[in-house]
């Protein structure tokens, strides 16, 4: 037995010396299963006692680390010795069958996101992380086999020391694990590579409501349908890369696809004079043709040699066009344009004058001439006066006095007039007034000579749907006038001066008004005479002097959509009476609200923009707003409720850009954009 324990200790520092290099140069890669060592190899015990003639070396060890530790261990080996031991008590330090386990070499780490700030090692000879000592973990242990560990179950899981923490022994050689195998096919291995990706993910208790809210807000992502682009379109749009190929089957196109193809092309860049021929000479019918802003393309030389072709064109666009003169409409003497044109758009071409309108005379059937800043005057109109057939006249912003009024009245089909920026006054309005019976869309803005005694002659269009007298001196006892418009939906009023608190009556005759818009009108204090305005979809108060007391007129006005009241007097309690409305944009900024009026915010469910900005709101209620399952837009600027922010970016279906408005800030003199959160109540 004692040469027995000789041996022994020889092996075990053989043992010891050979960890000891190993620990130098530690080994990325996992480590090869360790060959079968038979018992009978390892421990030769009957040809040990029968030989006499065996010499034997010690090992002396360097450092005095190894020489206690031998020591240590040579103890335990003769207590062992002594104890009885035999060799049966050899046979429990291996494994059974022989073999010492290690990881599979295909067994990858698992890591737990919860547990971030522990180091993170590997089992075995595997590669540790960063400033993690070796002997930390389980030391140098003997009878191991290749940097094993010698435990119950022949493993040691990282995951159970971040699964554990730091309570309980995670060393416990009594825990009973199931013992990993190495994946003998392709399938099991691509399900044991998936599953070290899942378990990358905290799947711990107090994580799993956390993740589920993450996953949920993935599968709550939105596209917005208009983002995405119909077959058609692509297949256009392929199109107008190159016309080349498909040249020759552009005639099977269908005109309203042909329109599409020269929009999408225009729009894209890729509309040319040669891409334009090769449509046009192709065979195709065009019979609406948008050149608009084309002024690279359209000029006379196009209109003599290429649209002179397109006769069964029934709507065209020309509008700023720059580059076409009168001599170019000289296309329209062609008779077949006389048969089928229907709408002419020639806006924003001020070379036009009225030589240009005398080759229009004749397009007879035409229903929407659009003349609008060009530089045709009266005798331009008189030259016009066969087109018995207008429904839509537009010469705004043209040399138009009283006199062109004359050949305006024989247009009895008009229902769209267009006058604004003209030199008309109170004359005019009264040669058209009984005669001119059918308009329904009046624009006199900027008609500076027209009074009150106007208004008096604009009350016997009946049918009048929109008025629009921006800019005119029509102003306060001239709206006595309007409850003679019943069915006025659209109504642009003056200027900020033109009604007051007495005046302001006068607007609650227009029963079915749709839009109001009293934004600036300072001297404004209450609407509440406004009482009967049930159709108001879109009422607009901003910097004006109501408050709380108009609440109530505003409460009747149940189709109401857009409010506007920023810059007002409304308070709390005001927003208290809005709860009712079925409102979808309501903005408030610089009011007087607190905390309060988000309780009552919160319960107009309808809102999908709301700007509550530059107010004294915190954080304390604004949790609630995210009860608004519709609500997009919401602006916070100015406002205390920083702390509350990352709230809205799980709440919200938009992206956070859309919640929290970019500024572009014009002080900056190195033009960089900022979040601004409102951090000063500075005037924008």
């Amino acid at each position: 037995m004692d040469e027995l324990a000789r041996i022994r200790r020889e092996k075990h520092n053989q043992y010891l010396q050979k960890k000891e290099e190993e620990a130098q140069f530690v080994v990325l890669q996992p480590p090869t299963p360790p060959p079968v060592v038979e018992q009978d190899e390892q421990f030769p015990q009957e040809e040990i006692e029968n030989d006499t003639n065996i010499t034997t070396t010690t090992t002396t060890t360097t450092t005095t680390d190894n020489q206690i530790e031998q020591d240590i261990d040579v103890e335990n080996e003769q207590q062992e010795i002594n104890g009885g031991e035999d060799e049966d008590e050899d046979d429990e330090i291996l494994q059974p069958n022989g073999f010492h386990h290690a990881h599979p070499i295909g067994n990858m780490p698992i890591y737990n996101n919860n547990n971030m700030n522990h180091q993170i090692g590997f089992t075995g000879s595997h590669h540790f992380g960063i400033g993690y000592n070796i002997s930390h973990v389980h030391g140098y242990q003997p009878f191991g086999g290749s940097g094993q560990q010698l435990t119950g179950n022949g493993i040691y899981n990282t995951n159970d020391v971040f699964s554990q923490g730091y309570e309980g022994n995670p060393f416990n050689l009594e825990t009973e694990h199931p013992e990993p195998q190495e994946p003998s096919s392709s399938e099991e291995k691509r399900a044991t590579f998936l599953s070290s990706i899942e378990h990358r993910y905290d799947k711990s208790p107090d994580f799993v409501e956390e993740n589920m809210k993450r996953d949920s807000k993935k599968k709550e992502f939105r596209i917005p349908l208009e983002n995405f682009k119909s077959l058609v379109h692509l297949c256009l749009y392929k199109m107008s890369l190159d016309l080349t190929p498909f040249q020759s089957k552009l005639k099977l196109l269908s005109g309203d696809l042909i329109r599409h193809l020269i929009e999408v092309m225009a729009k894209n860049n890729r509309l040319t004079r040669t891409k334009l021929n090769q449509i046009l000479s192709s065979g195709v019918r065009v019979f609406k043709l948008d050149l608009s802003n084309q002024s690279l393309i359209v000029n006379n030389d196009f209109l003599h040699n290429c649209f002179r072709y397109l006769v069964e064109v029934q709507d065209v666009n020309f509008s700023n066009c720059i580059n076409m003169t009168d001599y170019g409409l000289e296309v329209f003497k062609n008779e077949k344009f006389h048969r089928n044109l229907r709408v002419l758009d020639l806006r924003h071409n001020r070379n036009l004058t009225d030589v240009g309108c005398k080759n229009l005379k004749n397009l007879v059937n035409l229903e929407e001439l659009y003349l609008g800043s060009t530089s045709i005057s009266d005798l331009g109109v008189a030259f016009l006066k066969q087109l018995v057939n207008l429904k839509t006249l537009d010469v705004s912003r043209c040399k138009i006095t009283d006199n062109a009024m004359v050949t305006i009245s024989l247009f009895s089909k008009l229902t769209l007039l267009n006058l604004s920026e003209t030199q008309i006054t109170d004359v005019a309005i009264s040669n058209i007034h009984q005669i001119l019976t059918n308009i329904q869309y009046l624009y006199l803005s900027n008609c500076q000579k027209l009074t009150n005694k106007s208004l008096f002659f604009l009350t016997y269009f009946s049918k009048m749907r929109l008025l629009s007298i921006t800019g005119t001196q029509i102003s306060l006892n001239g709206f006595v006038h309007l409850k003679r418009l019943p069915n006025l939906l659209y109504l642009e009023l003056p200027n900020r001066y033109c009604l007051n608190d007495q005046t302001i009556v006068y607007l609650n005759s227009l029963t079915k008004l749709k839009k109001l818009d009293l934004t600036d009108y300072t001297y404004i204090t209450s609407i509440e005479p406004l009482d009967n305005l049930k159709y108001l979809e879109e009422l607009l108060l901003a910097n004006t002097r109501v408050g709380d007391s108009s609440v109530p007129a505003i409460k009747k006005m149940k189709s109401l959509e857009v409010l506007s009241l920023d810059r007002t007097d409304i308070t709390s309690a005001g927003v208290a009476g809005l709860v009712d409305l079925n409102l979808k944009s309501l903005s408030l900024m610089k009011t007087k609200i607190d905390d309060d009026s988000i309780n009552y915010l919160s319960e107009i469910k309808s809102l999908r923009q709301l700007n509550i900005s530059h107010n004294n709101i915190t954080h304390k209620n604004i949790e609630k707003l995210k009860d608004i399952t519709n609500l997009n837009s919401l602006d916070l600027r100015g406002t205390d409720t920083l702390r509350s922010l990352y709230m809205f970016d799980s709440i919200l279906k938009v992206p956070l850009k859309k919640v929290l408005e970019i500024i572009n800030n014009e002080q900056n003199q190195n033009n960089n954009n900022f979040l601004n959160f409102g951090l000063n109540d500075e005037e924008e």
